[in-house]
């Protein structure tokens, strides 16, 4: 490798670092996300002969260098002992390798944003600027399509559901540009940090300077995100008198095990017996199990019969199911989750090779029912609770966060609070993935305008406001951990809840049109 060469790996290499930092500390170092583009762009305006082959290359090594450092939880699995096996080398092998075979796969659409951006660098910096984003954004909405498709079997849901890598997570706690995710979105939000990142090099850095143009950028983004605050301001104004209403929430610290299910269920029970506020809402987090009534026994049933609702999961042939249960008419309502995942839930193919070398006849048994019963689940994710008011609950099963879908149909069909039960036990208390679900959690309440809810088990449960605040988060590191907390009901529609992706048809009806004319004037 030659010094020229090597000089352009460094400018990917410290791009795809500053972004993957803030990734990995969305709450703090958010700012990264406003300069991470500044070394690619120099690249753009220092090399201009690079083949297609050469910037697809480069970009290929920075979004695989970029998603490796801001995914690397994954890595948090090892060792596999809540899947039993206790050989650590198959151990190492399975978790790095799907990590690895992840990592490149996630990383080949947006590896195109370089080349296609290269055959246009000759234009005006504001045009520059514009298809710079959108071309970012569709390849941001393409890769949601390509893991689905690539990755997942079809015991999931297809479509752009598996957005975590999106930067408009880092939006989720920054004042002022928080209020772009409700009117359009993740999308929205990247395009405005592909925006800032054009603004800032051509005004420090950038040997061609274009005044009016730098000056027209700057007003366009100050527009949208004046827009956006205003307009969001004004409808919070307007919903400001929902109804309060209490909830307990329940925080746990269980390790998953099929055989003392039913030992878990009587100890969630005796808890739940224990709490003092009678009537009251209990959430319990994903792997905490009450069992259903047909399993649980007459007596610790009537003992139930002073609380209004209880929301839980509970393992069946689907692997993990929600339930809202009224005890003292003994009213269950399910919900099974639809968004499954690799190796926690669903066999992939080409795992069937490791799981023979495993060896371990338990976790064999148990993929084998998993392979066999474990299916996209069906019932609804939105459950009216009569205690209280208009109270509509948007329910979700643990990974199912990273869908803005699941969430956005639930709000349309009248939910009025979100809620995610949650277990990361698997990842052994990683801290990068709490901060990076918090940040993502965040995005669902802003984009949807609703209080969101998460309990969990091996991480911290929180409440997070309509505007993007957190008002309540667990602390303690007991076994069970039980709070109070105030939500309030939401009623309001944001513009991205009503309208969906509207921004991501905007960027291809944008490139469209750019790529016509672009035609018409080499011809």
């Amino acid at each position: 490798m030659n010094r020229i060469t090597l000089s352009k790996v460094y400018f990917f290499m410290l791009s795809a670092g500053g972004i993957s930092f803030g990734m990995s500390y969305p709450q703090t170092l958010w700012f990264l996300a406003f300069f991470f583009l500044i070394p690619v762009l120099y690249y753009l305006d220092t090399y201009e002969q690079d083949s297609f082959a050469k910037s697809f290359g480069y970009m290929f090594f920075f979004s695989f260098t970029f998603i490796v450092f801001s995914t690397r939880w994954f890595l948090s699995t090892y060792p596999l002992d809540w899947l039993k096996i206790s050989n650590a080398p198959l151990s190492l092998v399975m978790i790095g390798g799907i990590w690895l075979l992840f990592s490149l796969g996630v990383s080949l659409p947006l590896a195109f944003w370089l080349p296609c951006i290269s055959r246009i660098r000759n234009l005006s910096f504001l045009t520059n600027a514009l298809i710079g984003g959108f071309f970012w954004v569709i390849f941001e909405y393409l890769r949601s399509w390509f893991v689905a498709l690539s990755i997942y079997g079809n015991e999931t849901l297809f479509g752009p559901h598996h957005t975590y890598y999106s930067l408009a997570y880092l939006l989720s706690g920054v004042p002022f540009l928080k209020n772009i995710l409700p009117v359009g979105g993740i999308y929205l939000g990247t395009f405005v940090i592909i925006l800032i990142n054009y603004f800032l090099y051509y005004l420090f850095f950038s040997k061609v300077k274009q005044k009016k143009q730098t000056v027209f950028l700057f007003v366009l983004v100050f527009v949208i995100i004046l827009f956006c605050s205003s307009y969001m301001n004004l409808l919070r104004r307007e919903d400001s008198e929902g109804v309060y209403f209490s909830a307990t929430v329940v925080t746990t610290r269980l390790a998953p095990s099929l055989s003392l299910e039913k030992e878990k269920g009587e100890i969630v029970v005796n808890l739940t017996n224990s709490l003092k506020n009678t009537k009251s809402i209990i959430i319990l987090p994903e792997n905490a199990n009450i069992l259903i009534p047909s399993f649980t026994n007459v007596e610790q049933m009537e003992s139930l019969k002073n609380k209004n609702l209880i929301i839980g999961s509970f393992s069946g042939a689907h692997f993990y199911n929600m339930y809202f249960f009224n005890p003292s008419t003994k009213y269950t309502e399910y919900y099974k989750k639809q968004l499954l995942m690799p190796v926690g839930e669903y066999n992939v193919a080409f795992l069937n090779f490791l799981i023979k070398l495993a060896s371990n006849k338990e976790w064999s048994v148990l993929y084998d029912r998993i392979k066999r019963f474990s299916k996209k689940g069906s019932g609804s994710s939105v459950f009216k609770e009569e205690s209280v008011k208009g109270l509509i609950f948007g329910s979700s099963l643990c990974s199912e966060n990273i869908s803005p879908y699941i969430y956005r149909n639930a709000t349309r069909a009248g939910a009025t609070v979100l809620l995610n039960l949650a277990s990361h036990r698997p990842f052994h208390d990683s801290s990068l993935l709490s901060r990076q679900t918090l940040a993502i959690n965040t995005v669902r309440a802003l984009e949807n305008g609703r209080y969101f809810v998460t309990a969990s088990n091996y991480d911290q449960s929180f409440v997070i406001t309509d505007t993007g605040n957190l008002s309540y988060i667990s602390k303690s590191e007991s076994i069970f951990l039980v709070d109070s907390v105030n939500i309030q009901i939401k009623k309001y529609i944001t513009p991205y809840t009503a309208y969906g992706d509207y921004f991501v048809y905007i960027s291809f009806i944008y490139i469209s049109l750019y790529l016509v004319w672009s035609f018409k004037e080499r011809k």
